[in-house]
């Protein structure tokens, strides 16, 4: 097998399988030896850059040995493996069939299910690995003594079966035979199939190697020839040549020194076996021979020396030591039939010429070493006046005999050719454009600067022009443009490009390019021209490296970096769509390829992503590129924006998440929709700008920061719908000081007239904190500070806080005109003056709220043109450095507060805006002031008091018995009854019963099913009538709940 052969199977079958296992439970390696490597039995570690592989296991080689020597470390080559095997589980199986044959089309999937259906069926095997532990376990198992061979009916221990050493037998047959016919060695038998072999020539030898492997004829299915350290293959089902394999037996097997005796093997693959023969090969010298080969190889030599005829070689001298010295002119001509001429010496099996550090071998029949000989010799020659190339020649034998050559070549030229033709030379590049047609090649001979000073026409014109049909090679030399001079033309964006091809098709190769930011464009094709681009290289011009202006370029290996507008562009020209196509290369500029057209395709470039850019630079414009996050920070989709900003005015309905900390200001239009993620960044505003506007939709979410650092400007003013779910928002450089005073810098952090809502109602508002630690503006503000020509219909400002931590700021929270807010949750502290300053309409029914300052209560209310200063409070704890917690703004007083819930540091005042039902609990929080609904039967024992006390009137007196609750004595001087009494209390809110009995007789009610008529009627007849009745005392009984 070959190397790549077998890393094609073992890079499949050993990669892990994700367990951290191999994908082949066991893996077998055979030797054409019939020698096996097994990785669960042994050690086994390849060695793929030497193409070995070893393994370690126990020496079984017999007692003595394995006492002495118990370790064994076994060593194979590559080429005398004959086949692997692996085992697997079903996963690991189905893998392999995908890697090794499916996803190489060597079967369809039709195949694939077919054979993974026998694979789930079939019984003789475990579903599981067998080793489930890593693939060097961390106990290393102890492998057993190896079995004897099983003994065949023919009494002889073997492990191929008796066919096979039949088939054996047919090549031993025809490899004695030619054996026993060979004339030119004599092979001494050491015992069967290994011999000593005496030869003066390894070519011969090696042809004798060679005559056995095709003595197998069309049955021969691989043979390999080797020392164990290297080996000469030949499979003809590759159609190679068997005469590499004679070169490589000489060159890689056979001893290279005369007087060495060498260990071979050969190695023959037939009629489905394989056998081995061994030659012990012993090379000696034939004197009198290679002193003949010597003395006409040197005399041929010399006389291709002294024919040598070559304009641009000025001069050979052959020294007395048969050394060369030579004077060039130029390094293009050299080609004067050396590498042929050594090719056609007789009995020569390879030259080596080593110069400058590298070594060039020329393999006699071996032509494909012939160019590359030949190249290496010519490219070592010098290039430059005054410089000199000291080489060896080495020309050996086919019996290994060498002969050394030194030669020193100096190049010389008074006047060195900037470009040619052929053979003609050009000292100006623009005359070999001009002197070239269709199907010539200009090649660019050195590096050159190019001025524009010379160039006729308008600032788009070509320095250079490439003609129709005609290939530029730059020959990988530069041209540079000269910044210093360059002649300005009036052009927009730069004037003249280097090269351009303007009509006709013409090729670009092998070339640098440098500009400088006052020219155009490297490369410019034109409307209706063509041009293949190879190997070219350009970088720092003003516009793009290259300009499709309505014309058709193919590139391949192209590199750029460095230029103004990007690497390629790929716009109209003359009204004419341009075709680009990128084959290859890489392209470092940040824009690499782009086209102003976005209504049809007119680039092709299967390794880029195509994207359409937004922003001040990218303009809308169409880009492909290799890294989309090169173009612009926020990357959605198959869209690119350079700012939050770009963002806003052209997408809608998408999610901005902070690429950095950013210093942008952001307004999100009127009828889009967008969320805000902070993910971890600042979002500081521009210069004298608020940070945020929102005029449409916003979610704000994400763990970072909202700042705003310029005097009036606030970090968030909503005119929209706005949600705040995570986030810390700030004036970082607030220096506001007190009323009259703002610092230099001061405004609200949030400003609202819209609608807002802060913190998620049921959810953890842990993560949001409004901050800023001043005392002249209010921390929020919803609503309008001056709501003249404002109504109620269109300007009312809503705002819900669920949570947060809000601190600083004159008030923490400023509900002006037309605001309506609901605070149900926060912690509210660090403000200069109070903590809530209500205008309009406020409920408060949760959160913690904190008054500092002395004598400042919590909470004021007021009123103020269309501010109604409507304040209720359900709920929340408040608390004062002292005195009340809820008070009126002096001159703008509003008493429209209700409290019913709450707990509060200070009973003051509370009980004035407690309506009728509410009591405080001084007993469930020590210390605190809690306000609570009363108890239900407690209000009705003073309701039903007051509507007893209601019955004084005219002829009726009540007065209450005194230190007796709820007993009066009632006088009337006419008929008194009870009927307004019994309709007030049975009307009561919790009243299910009431009972009246005068001690004998009892009458009772339920508002649920009770008769009232009946009830009054029974009631009424127990009062007094006549002066001379006696007093008559009545018993209500109330029943509440």
């Amino acid at each position: 097998m070959t190397s790549e052969q077998i890393k094609l199977v073992k890079d499949v079958c050993l990669t892990d399988d994700g367990t951290g296992n191999p994908k082949a439970g066991v893996f077998t390696v055979l030797f054409n030896d019939e020698i096996s490597f097994r990785n669960t039995d042994d050690f086994v570690i390849w060695d793929d850059a030497n193409e070995l592989i070893h393994k370690i296991t126990i020496n079984f080689d017999g007692p003595v040995s394995g006492a002495a020597w118990p370790y064994k470390i076994s060593t194979g080559f590559f080429g005398n493996i004959q086949f692997l095997e692996g085992l697997y589980n079903m996963s690991n199986f189905e893998k392999v069939v995908d890697e090794m044959f499916l996803n190489k089309g060597l079967i369809d999937q039709d195949k694939k299910d077919m054979i993974m259906k026998w694979a789930a069926n079939i019984r003789n095997h475990a579903m599981v690995p067998q080793h489930p532990g890593p693939y060097y376990p961390t106990v290393p198992q102890i492998p057993p003594c190896p079995p004897r061979p099983e003994c065949r009916p023919d009494g002889i221990f073997h492990g191929a079966p008796i066919d096979q050493r039949t088939k054996k037998n047919l090549i031993f047959k025809i490899v004695d035979a030619l054996i026993a016919a060979s004339t030119d060695f004599e092979f001494k038998k050491i015992r069967p199939m290994t011999y000593e072999v005496l030869t003066y020539d390894l070519k011969l030898f090696a042809n004798q190697i060679k005559a056995f492997i095709e003595g197998m004829g069309k049955d021969l299915f691989y043979a390999s020839y080797t020392d164990n350290d290297t080996a000469a293959i030949y499979n003809p089902k590759k159609q190679e040549s068997i005469d590499n394999f004679v070169q490589n037996a000489i060159e890689l097997v056979l001893p290279q020194k005369k007087g060495v005796t060498k260990n071979t093997i050969l190695y023959i693959e037939a009629y489905g076996v394989r056998v081995r023969y061994d030659f012990m090969v012993d090379y000696e010298n034939d004197d009198a021979a290679d002193e003949e080969w010597k003395t006409n190889t040197t005399e041929s030599v010399v006389n291709f020396v002294e024919s040598i005829n070559n304009p641009a070689i000025d001069s050979v001298v052959i020294n007395d030591d048969y050394s060369f010295s030579a004077v060039i002119n130029t390094t293009d001509g050299l080609d004067i039939g050396l590498t042929e001429f050594l090719a056609s010496l007789p009995d020569t099996s390879k030259v080596t010429y080593s110069a400058n550090g590298v070594s060039y071998v020329l393999t006699v029949g071996d032509e494909s070493t012939y160019d590359t000989f030949k190249k290496g010799v010519i490219d070592s020659m010098p290039t430059e006046n005054g410089a000199v190339t000291v080489g060896n020649t080495v020309i050996t034998s086919t019996n290994a005999v060498d002969l050394v050559y030194t030669m020193q070549v100096k190049y010389f030229n008074e006047a060195e050719a900037v470009a040619k033709i052929g053979d003609q030379y050009y000292s100006v590049l623009a005359n070999a454009l001009a002197a070239a047609t269709s199907g010539q090649t200009v090649e660019l001979l050195k590096d050159i600067e190019v001025s524009n000073d010379a160039v006729e026409g308008t600032s788009d014109t070509p320095v250079y022009v490439i003609p129709d049909g005609v290939t530029f090679n730059g020959g990988n030399h530069t041209m540079t443009a000269k910044s210093e001079g360059w002649v300005s033309k009036g052009g927009n964006y730069g004037d003249n490009h280097i090269l351009g091809v303007t009509a006709g098709s013409a090729s670009i190769l092998n070339l640098n390019l440098v500009g400088h930011a006052a020219m155009k464009s490297g490369i410019v094709v034109w409307k209706g021209a063509s041009a293949t681009i190879n190997t070219v290289d350009i970088k720092n011009c003003g516009n793009c490296g290259i300009q499709a202006a309505g014309g058709t370029v193919v590139l391949t290996n192209y590199t750029s970096s460095g230029n103004i507008w990007g690497s390629v562009n790929a716009d109209m020209g003359g009204g004419v769509a341009p075709s680009v196509t990128f084959n290859s290369g890489t392209m470092s500029d940040k824009v690499e390829i782009y086209t102003e057209i976005t209504d049809k395709e007119v680039v092709t470039a299967p390794s880029l992503t195509k994207v359409q850019g937004y922003g001040t630079q990218l303009k809308g414009f169409i880009y492909y590129t290799s890294n989309a996050t090169k173009l612009g920070a926020y990357v959605i989709g198959d869209k690119v924006y350079e700012t939050i900003a770009d963002i806003t005015a052209n997408a809608d309905n998408v999610t901005i998440a902070l690429a950095d900390d950013t210093t942008e200001s952001i307004t999100i239009p009127e009828g889009k929709t967008f969320t805000l993620d902070m993910a971890g960044h600042t979002l500081t505003n521009a210069a004298d700008v608020d940070t945020i506007v929102n005029n449409g939709t916003l979610t704000i979410n994400g763990t970072g920061t909202i700042d705003n650092v310029s005097n009036d400007k606030a970090p968030i003013i909503n005119n929209g719908t706005l949600t705040l779910l995570k986030g810390t928002i700030t004036r970082s450089a607030e220096a506001g000081v007190g009323d009259k005073d703002d610092g230099g810098n001061s405004y609200y952090t949030i400003l609202n007239h819209g609608d807002m809502t802060i913190g998620a109602a049921d959810g953890d508002n842990s993560g949001i904190a409004v901050t800023a630690m001043g005392g002249h503006s209010s921390l929020i503000s919803n609503g309008w500070y001056d709501s003249t020509g404002k109504t109620a219909e269109n300007d009312t400002c809503t705002m819900t806080i669920n949570g947060g931590t809000f601190t600083g700021g004159k008030y923490c929270f400023k509900n002006d005109e037309l605001g309506e807010v609901a605070i149900n949750g926060g912690t509210y502290t660090g403000c200069a003056e109070n903590t809530l300053l209500n205008w309009h309409k406020m409920t408060i029914n949760d959160g913690s709220f904190t008054a500092t300052k002395a004598a400042v209560p919590n909470v004021l209310n007021g009123t103020y043109q269309q501010g109604v200063g409507h304040l209720e409070i359900a709920g929340g704890e408040f608390t004062t450095a002292n005195g009340a917690n809820v008070g009126m703004i002096n001159g703008y007083t509003s008493s429209d507060i209700t409290i019913t819930g709450g707990t509060f540091s200070s009973k003051v005042g509370l009980s004035s805006y407690m309506p009728e039902g509410y009591e405080i609990d001084i007993e469930s929080v020590p210390g605190k002031f809690v306000v609570v609904k009363k108890s239900s039967s407690e209000t009705v024992d003073e309701e039903v008091n007051s509507f007893i006390d209601g019955l004084d009137a005219e002829g009726v007196t009540v007065e209450p018995v005194p230190d007796t609750p709820n007993t009066y004595t009632i006088t009337t001087n006419g008929a008194l009854t009870m009927d307004s009494l019994i309709d007030q209390v049975t009307g009561l809110e919790n009243v299910t019963g009431v009972t009246v009995s005068d001690g004998t007789d009892t009458a009772s009610y339920a508002p649920i099913g009770g008769d009232l008529a009946a009830f009054k009627s029974q009631v009424n007849a127990m009062l007094p009538t006549l002066n001379e009745d006696e007093i008559v005392t009545l018993t209500m009984t109330v029943i509440v709940g």
